[in-house]
């Protein structure tokens, strides 16, 4: 079919000149069926013919023309056909939806039937109708007067149709008009429920907005104490760290001072000081080698020992109590636990006994020697104003042994006791030694 080449405005100008109708087609995009149905219905022939001597303009539902054409005639129905009175503006017919043929041939008879045209032929058909129906014996007087009056009466009819017109344009107007009324409530009602949608699309925003916030300090409150937890973590393991340092640099210190502990002791282990007891009280010390043989304090308590010399004795340790004279004469001091230092008492003996009752007199004179020192002592302190006041003398003849004696003895007095001490012995002779040890107990 032949379509109007132009905007809206100018297809209604077109309709106006040729006093004819102006029809609207409003389709769909091409992917709709009803609207491919509708345009398959338009390319029938008999369809063309119908629309030949109307001006026809087809719009495309939501294009700007569209809009402008819905916005004086609402569109409800995609796809439709509008038929419109160019004269007066008036849509005189509407078909929307499925649209066949039959339904649109259906449309072209309304319309037609609307035209004022329709009803002047109505009023001529019943003119000659009547005429029609006349008999023929009549004057021709009767004739024109009859035909006057059926003029006169078509007159009359067609002012009542074009009055029965009116009224009904007027109630198709009002009725459009409360169709345009219930259009534009719908679309108030559309904007205030677009309007409530998007309130509530704004309030939903903000209530996610705040929610994203309150995640987001306490995200931030989380790794702040997820912070303070990794910097006490990390102070305490320093901490541990620092300790455990300072336990290893304790060890090692400790280690080095056994080291050279171990170092003192085996230089001192090289060296046996022993510190012979005498009968008469006095003590005198004397260092030996550690290999040194037993034989060897043997000897020395014989020939170097100052004093009286003893031919016949017996040597014991005092701390553990052991009798020397059992033990191996080639033992070396280090091996009898004597190294690094050792107290040895001499024991005098009085007679020479055999080998059968060594042992019998040598535990004797062990037993004896606790009163023997105590005797001494006791002497000793007795005569000590005596060997006072003799001193100068026996110092300068220089004889005999109890000269020598006096002068390696001295009594002093400590808390009201007197106390036997020799010249050559100090505080430090009396502290006892372990044989195992590298420290005076």
């Amino acid at each position: 079919m032949e379509l109007f080449n132009g905007g809206v405005k100018e297809a209604i100008a077109e309709a106006k000149a040729k006093q004819t109708v102006f029809v609207v087609i409003v389709t769909g995009p091409s992917s709709d069926e009803a609207s491919v149905k509708l345009d398959e219905v338009l390319a029938d022939s008999e369809i063309i013919s119908r629309f030949s001597s109307m001006v026809c303009i087809k719009l495309e539902n939501g294009s700007p023309t569209c809009s402008q054409f819905a916005a004086i005639y609402p569109v409800i129905i995609v796809p439709s056909v509008y038929f419109i009175d160019s004269s007066s503006g008036v849509d005189i017919e509407i078909t929307g939806g499925v649209i066949t043929k039959e339904s649109l041939l259906g449309s072209f008879s309304k319309v037609c039937d609307k035209m004022s045209g329709s009803v002047t032929s109505d009023a001529v058909k019943e003119v000659k109708t009547s005429e029609e129906t006349q008999e023929p014996g009549q004057s021709s007087s009767a004739a024109s007067t009859t035909l006057q009056d059926r003029v006169e009466r078509a007159k009359m009819l067609v002012e009542q149709r074009k009055a029965e017109k009116e009224v009904a344009e007027g109630d198709k107007e009002k009725s459009k008009e409360m169709e345009r009324r219930e259009v534009g409530k719908a679309m108030l009602d559309q904007k205030r429920r677009q309007e409530e949608k998007e309130l509530r699309d704004a309030a939903a925003a903000r209530r996610k907005d705040k929610e994203e916030e309150k995640l987001a300090r306490e995200r931030v409150k989380a790794q702040l104490e997820q912070d303070k937890l990794d910097k006490r973590v990390k102070f305490q393991a320093e901490k541990v760290a620092a300790e455990e340092s300072r336990r290893e640099k304790e060890k090692e210190a400790l280690a080095a001072e056994a080291a050279q502990a171990e170092i003192r002791a085996a230089e001192r282990a090289t060296t046996a000081r022993i510190q012979f007891r005498l009968p008469d009280g006095s003590s005198q010390t004397q260092h030996f080698p550690a290999d040194t043989a037993l034989s060897e304090l043997y000897t020395f308590a014989r020939t170097g020992l100052s004093g009286p010399k003893l031919t016949s004795f017996s040597l014991s340790t005092a701390f553990p109590r052991r009798n020397l004279d059992t033990e191996d004469m080639a033992a070396s001091l280090k091996d009898l636990q004597m190294a690094p230092s050792a107290t040895v008492m001499v024991l005098p003996s009085t007679s020479v006994m055999s080998s059968q009752d060594g042992g019998l007199m040598s535990l004797v004179m062990l037993l004896l020697t606790p009163f023997t020192l105590l005797w001494s002592m006791i002497s000793s302190f007795f005569g000590s104003s005596s060997s006072t006041s003799d001193s100068g003398s026996s110092s300068s003849s220089g004889t005999g042994p109890r000269g020598a004696a006096a002068s390696t003895h001295r009594v002093t007095r400590e808390a009201g006791m007197g106390r036997l001490r020799n010249s050559d012995f100090s505080d430090d002779d009396m502290n006892t030694w372990n044989g195992n040890s590298t420290q005076q107990q």
